[in-house]
């Protein structure tokens, strides 16, 4: 039980992580919707998350790995495109929030026999 809890902990914070980079992502091709030139970046976090759980050393996910998984997107951008992405990323991040809090209460529940 110890060693999932290990695990899972730090591939949640990990994907937080990800899901907060890729809504500054969202935001600069939002902010710069209007820009000529501006080429919209996304993140691919689906195929990020694969390479980060298949190689549970957490050690070794870092925001230098991250960075191979971050995509120009060629046109330009669409804005509702850019919401709906926004929206998806947000129902992400507050969906591994409650993973996170669920694990948080696990672990008081164990250290003090009493959940949160």
């Amino acid at each position: 039980m110890t060693q999932i809890l290990n695990s899972l902990l730090p591939a949640t914070l990990t994907a937080l992580d990800a899901l907060s980079l890729n809504q500054k992502l969202l935001a600069s091709n939002i902010a710069n919707a209007n820009t000529k030139g501006y080429t919209p970046s996304h993140l691919d976090f689906e195929a990020y998350m694969d390479s980060v759980l298949q190689n549970l050393d957490m050690n070794s996910a870092t925001d230098d790995r991250i960075g191979a998984y971050v995509q120009q997107t060629s046109g330009e951008v669409q804005l509702d495109m850019e919401l709906g992405l926004m929206s998806e990323n947000l129902q992400k991040y507050k969906a591994i929030m409650d993973v996170l809090n669920r694990q948080t209460s696990l672990m008081q529940l164990a250290i003090t026999g009493r959940s949160i």
